[in-house]
This record gives structure tokens, C-alpha cells and sequence, in this order.
């Protein structure tokens, strides 16, 4: 096997061209957490308004071509933004905290 010994600048390279970007992308992701993470009270009626604005967001970027490279992953998570989303209709707790927090 053939050393490659530029390959460790190669990829240390790469990902410094990529980390805005990714960083920018994992921000919608923080800011979802955040919004419905506090111990102070209950925030279970903050979780869809995050769940859609981290799908609206990761959704528009996967079309974008900054975000080309991350297209696959961002597909696959919104995927699962949508798995999450539906599971709430499946369950009582959300409608129940809605009704008392809203």
C-alpha cells in the first residue's frame, strides 16, 4: 500500500474549507435544543414549533449548493425531523400540554 503523506493535509484542509458551513448548520440545531431545553418549567409545547423551524431550515440548505456536500446527510436528518413529527400525533402528552400551556 502506498503511503500518501500529503493525505493528512488533504483532509485537514478540506474540512477547514467546510467548517463555516457545517457550523452554520449545526447553529439551527442548537437553536432547536435550546428553545425547549430549560429547568425552570416545562417546554414540551416549544418542541414542534423547533422540530419545523430546524426542518425548514435544514430543508432549504439541502437544496443549496454551499451546502452540496452535506446534501445527503441533511436529506436523512430532515427524514428524521419528519419521523419525530409524526410521533407526536401518535401521542396524547403534546395535545394534553398544549391544552394547558397555550
Amino acid at each position: 500500500m502506498p503511503i500518501r503523506w500529503s493525505s493528512t493535509y488533504v483532509i485537514l484542509d478540506r474540512a477547514e474549507k467546510k467548517k463555516n458551513a457545517f457550523t452554520n448548520l449545526l447553529v439551527h440545531a442548537d437553536n432547536a435544543q435550546q428553545s425547549f431545553s430549560s429547568d425552570k418549567g416545562p417546554t414540551l409545547q416549544f418542541v414542534l414549533p423547533a422540530l419545523e423551524a430546524l426542518h425548514k431550515a435544514w430543508n432549504r440548505h439541502s437544496e443549496g449548493s454551499k451546502y452540496e456536500h452535506f446534501h445527503n446527510g441533511l436529506v436523512a436528518a430532515v427524514e428524521k425531523i419528519v419521523e419525530c413529527y409524526d410521533r407526536t400525533a401518535e401521542s396524547e402528552a403534546y395535545t394534553l400540554v398544549m391544552y394547558k400551556f397555550t
